[in-house]
């Protein structure tokens, strides 16, 4: 691997294999490397020879743009909405707050 150099790190097996696949259908040359993770989310590292970075940089995009748009249509609605709720309580408890913040300091003028 002296001449190789790392170009991504994928969750295993989605989208890593797909990458896989895209190295070789482009007759890129790699090497594969599972990294364990504790949190249960095992990765693979990928590597390639310096001539081919370009190439599998291109790839490698490519695959990030279509995992960001296959996750973000993926999204559950009830998720999205139960998301929206939770920003709305925290902004109204930061406005309330803020309020009285205001009446407090307001309040001392007041006679």
């Amino acid at each position: 691997m002296n001449n190789k150099v790392q170009i991504a790190e994928f969750t295993h097996p989605f989208p890593a294999k797909i990458f896989e696949k895209e190295l070789v259908e482009n007759d890129i040359e790699f090497d594969t490397f599972l990294k364990s993770s504790s949190e249960g989310f095992d990765s693979t590292l990928f590597y390639v020879k310096r001539i081919d970075f370009e190439k599998a940089f291109e790839l490698k995009e490519k695959i990030d743009r279509e995992n960001t748009a296959s996750e973000i249509k993926h999204h559950h609605p009830i998720r999205k909405v139960i998301a929206y709720i939770g920003l709305l309580f925290i902004l109204y408890f930061l406005i309330e707050k803020i309020i009285k913040l205001f009446d407090e300091d307001f309040s001392i003028f007041n006679f």
